[in-house]
């Protein structure tokens, strides 16, 4: 689209409110920055920030949802600029996501009324990460309100967050989720030239926390332009062909099911010991070797309602054990822990659960042995060593669809560490008190590729860099 001179100027522009119910009926609002010049030429780019929150926000206030507007756009001065769509707050970032997710699935049939953008547009986080994906901000506190507003807040600071916009059942790990800094519309894996690394798994969500929040803030204007698709002005993929799923489908096909069962009916009951109790087994290697403890041991928790497919917890424990082993070296031993758990429980109670266990039994370690250490995954680019961030010091599996022995259902989660560490802050000092730490990844939560993927990194085992050289 051509673009006289008048569209590169900065006119008179104010904030104007569009207030709607969301696909739970609670209260919404987008809020877009519209001239006040109804003769002005200028676009507007049909593209909203998603903008949830873990406190109380009034949106009915025309001060506080300006005051919010005006916080985030406080990175830019440019016009046309992004607008921004305010939901209700949530009890979590986990809560958050999921909202998100079935708001963006009822818009594709829905729309707010008139004046309303297409519907949910997919995001390119950055430069590096191309990927077009869900995004979302979340604030965490009332700083917004501060006329005279900090570059740095830390704790105070909102969530950056990037996430898969698919339901659980239709989640692909495919060729262009796991290669990064590729655009979707240069995507060809016959075009490419030299080496290309490809991960085992794609990222499913990423929670970052913005302290510095003046750096962060500076990035959100160039989302609008990473965004777009091809070389079209202001044109964004909402998904709309897409399918990403139906939050309320949780059938599964006949055939997946007598497959899982048919998996667990080859479990070589002779080479482990079982135990159960209400809502866990556990799993563990006979003794083939000296060694007190096993190569691998992890807990792993089950969110698709299995009660509800007429499966209990033993034949998904006995499958998953079975092809994890099939796909390891034969002197390796392992010890599994299952738990039931629904995906209505969300993200954040698992976690909760999570570590509550691991508090009560401290002398568990999670992890693969290694030369007498154990130690699990840190990044999905497994050449990678972290000398300026702390490690993870949670991590565990979930299996979330029913299917995960033969389609990509396997999560990692990994939390509790990611902070610069004292070294580096020694090494490289930054341009700020030393008591100010700087923005870090809360959570990752990572989807593998399948089943040979998931035992090579739950062991460790170095896998051969996938390059596509042509």
């Amino acid at each position: 689209m051509a673009r006289t001179k008048s569209a590169f100027l900065n006119p008179r522009a104010k904030w104007t409110a569009h207030r709607y119910r969301d696909h739970a009926s609670l209260p919404a609002i987008l809020m877009a920055k519209r001239p006040t010049n109804l003769q002005s030429m200028i676009v507007l780019p049909e593209f909203a920030i998603q903008v949830y929150s873990t406190v109380p926000l009034d949106l009915e206030s025309e001060h506080e949802t300006i005051a919010l507007c005006n916080y985030l756009a406080s990175g830019t001065d440019s016009y046309p600029s992004s607008s921004f769509e305010i939901y209700g707050s949530q009890p979590d970032v986990f809560a958050c996501v999921e909202h998100q997710r079935r708001e963006i699935f009822h818009r594709k049939k829905n729309s707010p009324g008139e004046g309303f953008f297409p519907g949910v547009a997919k995001v390119a986080p950055s430069s590096k990460d191309r990927l077009l994906q869900g995004f979302l901000l979340v604030i965490t506190s009332y700083s917004f309100r501060t006329t005279d507003r900090p570059d740095y807040e830390g704790e105070s600071g909102p969530l950056w967050v990037t996430f898969n916009r698919s339901f659980p059942l239709k989640a692909k790990v495919d060729l262009y989720s796991r290669v990064e800094g590729v655009a979707p519309f240069e995507f060809d894996p016959s075009t490419f030239r030299g080496e290309c690394a490809v991960y085992s798994e794609r990222e499913e969500l990423v929670v970052r926390k913005c302290r510095d929040v003046y750096e962060k803030f500076r990035e959100l204007p160039r989302l609008l332009v990473l965004s777009q698709c091809g070389n079209s002005d202001y044109h964004f993929d909402y998904g709309l062909d897409d399918d990403e799923g139906d939050p309320s489908l949780i059938d599964q096909p006949l055939e997946i099911i007598e497959s899982l069962q048919s998996k667990a009916n080859s479990f070589r009951h002779e080479d482990f010991d079982v135990q159960s109790s209400e809502g866990t087994v556990v799993i563990t290697s006979n003794p083939i070797t000296t060694s007190p403890e096993p190569d691998l041991r992890y807990i792993i928790y089950i969110t698709f309602p299995h009660p509800q497919l007429a499966l209990n917890l033993m034949p998904i424990a006995q499958a998953f054990t079975t092809m994890i082993v099939d796909n390891l070296p034969p002197e390796k031993t392992v010890s599994f822990e299952f738990h039931s758990a629904t995906q209505s429980q969300g993200l954040g109670a698992i976690l909760a659960s999570h570590r509550d266990l691991m508090k009560s039994r401290p002398e568990l370690a999670i992890g693969a042995t290694h030369q007498g250490h154990g130690s699990f995954p840190q990044d999905r680019d497994e050449n990678y060593i972290q000398m300026t961030r702390e490690p993870y010091r949670t991590f565990f599996v979930i299996l979330d669809r029913l299917d995960s022995l033969t389609a990509s259902g396997v999560l990692f989660f990994l939390t509790d560490g990611n902070e610069i560490t004292d070294e580096a802050m020694q090494m490289y000092p930054l341009c700020r008190p030393r008591d100010q730490l700087g923005n870090y990844t809360v959570y990752q939560v990572w989807r593998s590729a399948g089943m040979a993927e998931v035992a090579q990194r739950l062991a460790m085992i170095p896998s051969h860099t996938f390059i596509v050289d042509q």
